[in-house]
């Protein structure tokens, strides 16, 4: 769900600006989103993390970082 209102608030704080300067805020929103992969993937690469819960989240890791790479998009 996190995708979904990162994705919606970035559509409308872009449009705050004029123009001219959208590609300016365009590329700093993208870089921004681009960080938010760091987590999800430090997360994807651990050994340890799949052993400390049992439900099978990888799952949605992988959804999750799918649906970033779409934001970025």
């Amino acid at each position: 769900m996190w995708q979904y209102l990162w994705a919606h608030a970035i559509f409308h704080m872009v449009r705050w600006f004029p123009p001219s300067n959208r590609i300016k805020i365009t590329v700093v929103t993208m870089a921004i989103t681009v960080c938010l992969l760091v987590p999800q993937f430090y997360v994807l690469l651990l050994n340890r993390s799949t052993r400390w819960c049992p439900e099978p989240l990888l799952s949605l890791l992988i959804i999750s970082i799918v649906l970033t790479f779409f934001i970025i998009g």
